[in-house]
């Protein structure tokens, strides 16, 4: 399809006029080297890899025409506007990373005043730990003796009385001939709750003048606590 027919072309500028079939530019193309103009249809109407202008004579590459320009800078478009929304997006994740940041950058703050807080406490608290080690650290020191004074009220006569028995009786009777253990304690009695405190020292091989005889027992008053 050639250009468009009018009845005024001699009226017409040489700027909108084929140059090869002589009528109005129908989708116009311009060729690259000379700026000539010609319809689509005739460019296309041409064999070959060159386009020739019927006006001078001219040659060009049929790749020039404007249709595979408009297509190539299309495509130069797209891949732009896909970059651009690339990029677009980039900046969207930046931003949400600095925000993140931001965010952990204020809780790891509140974390570091928190812990000093909490050593600055355990500081002030020291002294108290301290003083509650020491009187721990005494009690336990005076548990046995209280234990002791326990188990000797629990086994202790308290009405002025006193039964015992002695054990392993042939290993204390040799050790007191020896004298190396000439007396045994019993362990101590009272005469009432409130009354004094009472020991039996009891010489098994004797004592003085009953020594190797007779058995030898002495009653010890003990100072009560």
């Amino acid at each position: 399809m050639v250009g468009f027919n009018a009845k005024n072309l001699d009226c017409i500028e040489s700027f909108y006029i084929c140059n090869f079939c002589s009528l109005v530019l129908r989708k116009p193309v311009q060729l690259i080297d000379y700026g000539h103009r010609l319809c689509q249809s005739c460019a296309n109407e041409q064999t070959g890899k060159l386009i020739r202008c019927s006006e001078h004579c001219e040659k060009a590459p049929r790749e020039n025409n404007s249709d595979q320009n408009i297509d190539a800078l299309k495509e130069v478009f797209q891949t732009i506007n896909i970059l651009s929304d690339g990029v677009g997006n980039l900046v969207g994740e930046l931003k949400s990373l600095s925000t993140e940041c931001d965010q952990l950058g204020n809780r790891l703050q509140t974390s570091i005043q928190e812990s000093s807080r909490v050593h600055k406490s355990i500081e002030e608290q020291h002294p108290s730990i301290d003083d509650i080690k020491s009187k721990q650290e005494m009690i336990e020191q005076e548990i046995p003796s209280i234990i002791k004074k326990i188990d000797d009220m629990s086994r202790n006569s308290c009405d002025g009385t006193y039964t015992s028995r002695i054990t392993n009786a042939k290993e204390k009777i040799a050790a007191a001939q020896s004298r190396t253990q000439p007396s045994i304690y019993s362990p101590p009695f009272y005469s009432s709750r409130t009354g004094y405190k009472m020991s039996l020292r009891l010489y098994l091989n004797g004592d003085g003048t009953a020594q190797k005889t007779h058995l030898s027992l002495f009653f010890v008053l003990m100072r009560s606590e």
